[in-house]
């Protein structure tokens, strides 16, 4: 476990930034998600000791040589010593402007490996800025830098502020892989907020979700994307259709991972309504069938489709991926 938080509240203008926020923190991939302005950023800064809030947050990651506690409305860390017990990247970047790139990540290295170091700036695409200061730097080359000093620092746990948000889509990728090995080969924690499902489903093994400050949802990815307990909280990974189905129908196909459900609009008296992800919806061609297509809008992965329930009149707006030739 890395942190513990109980009934944990921030101030904020007209409502709490965070609002009696409970949870406990275990150690590995950890995304927090949430729209702007939800909490993301307010939450990492209490968990770093940034901010103080009222309630209790018990902290677990800390130097060896220091005594852990409970901590209420602070947190405190030390840092003098020969590795950090965690490393922040803000969402300012944090840069010093009297050190050059290289010396960013050498000022950190409680080695001082310049293998190790001339080996992230490759990875994060910096090698030949390494002597530029962040006044010369573009905002992605900021934010790749700040992701690089973290690693560099060989803390047990990193927590990251939106990292690499700024950074454009095919170097991202290879920064992600970069920072995804590094923490692997390490055995550090990974603490990261984002706005982005695919980003949430490809690097975290745990998730939080945040709402207006409300902690909505505490568990692991593969719970959230697979059995979201409503469509509010589903929504939080992308789109997901709530069909009802016979109860019949259902009982047939024992796992929607092996079997797709198809939408047949048979929406009987005894029916389940059940979560189920684009990928798992099949929709097929009746003539028989009791709903009718009024539209579809494909956007390059997804597509939408708008049916009605002829008996009923009612509209439904269902999601899928359409079927590609296979390899």
């Amino acid at each position: 476990m890395l942190w513990s938080l109980d009934n944990v509240t921030l101030a904020g203008r007209g409502r709490p930034r965070l609002d009696g926020v409970s949870v406990e923190i275990p150690a590995g991939r950890v995304a927090i998600l949430g729209a702007s302005g939800s909490g993301k950023t307010s939450l990492l800064n209490l968990l770093v000791g940034f901010e103080q809030a009222e309630g209790l947050l018990k902290i677990e990651i800390r130097n060896p040589k220091s005594e852990h506690g409970s901590v209420e409305g602070a947190s405190s860390f030390e840092f003098r010593t020969s590795s950090f017990p965690l490393f922040w990247s803000p969402p300012d970047y944090g840069l010093w402007p009297h050190l050059t790139v290289r010396e960013h990540l050498t000022a950190v290295s409680p080695h001082r490996e310049e293998s190790r170091v001339s080996r992230l700036l490759t990875g994060f695409g910096l090698e030949a800025l390494s002597s530029a200061y962040p006044s010369r730097l573009s905002q992605g080359e900021c934010s790749r830098l700040s992701v690089a000093r973290a690693l560099a620092a060989e803390p047990r746990c990193l927590v990251l502020d939106e990292p690499l948000e700024h950074v454009d889509t095919a170097l991202r990728d290879q920064c992600w892989r970069v920072l995804r090995e590094e923490v692997a080969a390490t055995g550090a924690s990974l603490v990261f907020s984002t706005h982005a499902p695919d980003r949430v489903l490809s690097e975290a093994e745990w998730c939080l979700c945040l709402d207006e400050g409300r902690l909505v949802w505490a568990g692991s990815v593969e719970e959230l994307y697979e059995r979201p307990g409503s469509p509010e909280v589903a929504r939080f990974l992308g789109p997901c259709n709530w069909l009802a189905e016979e109860r019949s129908a259902v009982s047939d196909q024992p796992s929607a991972r092996e079997s797709p459900p198809v939408a047949t609009g048979e929406l009987a008296e005894h029916s389940a309504t059940q979560p189920v992800r684009p990928e798992r919806l099949q929709i097929t061609l009746d003539d028989t069938g009791s709903y009718r297509v009024e539209s579809e809008r494909f956007s390059g992965h997804l597509a939408e489709v708008e049916l009605t329930q002829l008996a009923t009149g009612i509209t439904q707006r269902v999601y899928h991926r359409p079927p590609r030739p296979a390899l």
